[in-house]
């Protein structure tokens, strides 16, 4: 999470990193770029799920630029796994 920190248009959800940047810049959020901007550099997993339909987390991927690496091995491997099946 340190690396997500420091990049202030990052966000994580379900383990998934997202460089929301380009979203920002064409100011598309319904509820503004403020609110965008507070998750930055968080994980914004909850918030994410309780106020997006479907829609919105298929349109999400398009901004995927890579997995969040967990340190537990358990996690890592289950991770991996439904990466594999997924």
């Amino acid at each position: 999470m340190e690396e997500i920190e420091k990049q202030s248009t990052w966000i994580v959800v379900n383990d998934k990193v997202y460089d929301i940047q380009s979203y920002l810049t064409r100011g598309l959020h319904p509820g503004g770029n403020d609110v965008l901007k507070r998750y930055a550099g968080t994980d914004a997993t909850t918030d994410f799920i309780k106020l997006h339909s479907i829609n919105a987390h298929y349109d999400l991927e398009k901004y995927f630029i890579g997995r969040l690496k967990r340190n537990n091995p358990f996690i890592n491997f289950i991770s991996n796994i439904w990466c594999i099946t997924y």
